[in-house]
């Protein structure tokens, strides 16, 4: 874990909501593993005076090593406005990299298929994991949902991996018209039958679902969370969820026991 000030590289819009930043932080990009998450300061002022917790999206290159990260960006309030207005030199306040990483399995273990299912910037996290499962040679397939065509995010990332993607809208603007869990539960019912494991991230509504799906078909599925965080190191306790605990239940802190959990272990 680091704390540091980076530098901004560049910005990018998407669309109106949506944006990516990239940062220069090579000690920072060398230590994060898929699935972890930073802190970072919108501002350089006491307003706002808490950090935002950001999912890493992307590892950027050069000469083969990292040299930083690229985060994700849906424009929903005041912190995330002031993010939409950085310059290429401007510097940010960041702690990371945090938090439990996607569990992957061991080298030389069964061949799983791994599908990614996701919702609106709930995909932040996945072009780097299926970036890992790529560089592992591990078969990966994407589903990616949006309330319309203008929403679905990172299906070029994927698509430029080689993974195959099938996009979901609620409008029908682009892909199945609905949700997101049906081409899953078809491509589960259809697909010949080999050992999978499901990783989801997104609205919370959309990852229960995804659970119903994945239990009915006897699957493992890791979530990764999201929560309001003030500290992002476990301090707070503004973060938790209830896990199964022996024949009673805990609390387990988003922050430093997740934000990747086995949907086996929680209480939602």
């Amino acid at each position: 874990m680091y704390e540091q000030r980076v530098c901004v590289e560049g910005i990018r819009f998407l669309s109106r909501r949506y944006f990516v930043v990239d940062f220069h932080a090579p000690e920072i990009a060398s230590a994060v593993r898929p699935g972890q998450f930073l802190m970072i300061s919108v501002s350089d002022c006491i307003d706002p005076l808490l950090r935002r917790a950001m999912a890493f999206y992307r590892l950027l290159y050069e000469a083969g090593d990292a040299r930083g990260f690229s985060l994700l960006v849906e424009k929903v309030g005041r912190g995330t406005a002031l993010m939409a207005q950085a310059r290429p030199g401007d510097t940010a306040a960041v702690l990371g990299p945090l938090g439990r990483p996607f569990c992957l399995p061991d080298p030389g273990a069964e061949q799983f298929e791994h599908l990614l299912v996701m919702g609106g910037v709930g995909a932040a996290p996945f072009p780097l994991l299926a970036a890992e499962m790529r560089r592992r040679e591990l078969p990966v397939r994407a589903f990616v949902g949006g309330r319309s065509r203008q929403e679905l995010l990172c299906v070029e990332d994927f698509e430029s991996l080689g993974v195959p993607v099938e996009v979901s809208t609620d409008d029908g603007s682009a892909g199945h018209h609905g949700l997101v869990t049906a081409p899953l539960q078809r491509y589960l019912e259809s697909a010949a039958e080999r050992p999978r494991l499901i990783y989801s991230c997104g609205p919370t509504v959309m990852m229960r679902a995804v659970d119903r799906v994945a239990r009915d078909h006897g699957v493992a599925h890791q979530v990764s969370l999201e929560a309001p965080m003030a500290c992002g190191i476990g301090v707070c306790l503004s973060c938790v969820v209830k896990v199964r605990d022996g024949q009673s239940w805990s609390y387990r802190r988003i922050c430093r026991e997740g934000p990747v959990f086995d949907t086996a272990q929680l209480l939602w």
